[in-house]
């Protein structure tokens, strides 16, 4: 039997997400959502004149979510449109695998490196965003053999047609419905 450790966290996104490109070694590439999460605790303990202390900590976690690229060579709309929902200071619900990645880097190949991220790929993983009202965004920067895709192929940008509102009916109280 395989051990699995899962993650079910709500939080607070630290930073916009980013949707980067990847490539592969085979020559491919597929997109990659990231964005990291802050969890605010608190705990109490005994102070040392022996009164109640709240101690406060913050949690950290890096999520990642896989994307393949189409035969036109664009994303899935839900991948353009969570990078647009997942903005600094927005709470995110999320369940996932806990897994470490193994790397090195050119600046020292003979170290390795190690990330633990929360993997939001498979079957039961979620991604959850709360939507507040809209603010005005910036980009972050991209790091690694990744290039940063700004722009979404599915807005069109032409202006959203308003649905039309059913004319009020007026009902009076003394009445009858029937």
């Amino acid at each position: 039997m395989n051990d699995m450790s899962i993650l079910i966290a709500r939080g607070r996104a630290t930073g916009n997400a980013e949707l980067l490109e990847v490539p592969t070694t085979a020559g491919g590439k597929f997109g990659k959502l990231r964005f990291a999460i802050a969890i605010n605790s608190s705990y109490n303990k005994r102070g040392a004149d022996g009164k109640p202390v709240t101690v406060e900590q913050v949690n950290y976690h890096n999520c990642v979510k896989t994307y393949n690229f189409d035969d036109k060579g664009n994303l899935p709309k839900h991948a353009y449109d969570m990078k647009a929902m997942i903005l600094k200071g927005r709470k995110v619900t999320i369940k996932g695998k806990v897994q470490t990645r193994v790397f090195k880097t050119k600046e020292y190949p003979e170290l390795n490196q190690y990330a633990t991220e929360v993997d939001l790929n498979g079957f039961d993983s979620h991604l959850e965003v709360d939507l507040p009202p809209r603010t005005t965004t910036a980009g972050g920067a991209v790091q690694g053999g990744a290039t940063a895709i700004e722009g979404n192929p599915y807005d069109s940008g032409a202006p959203q047609q308003e649905t039309p509102v059913e004319p009020a009916i007026e009902q009076h109280l003394d009445e009858k419905p029937f």
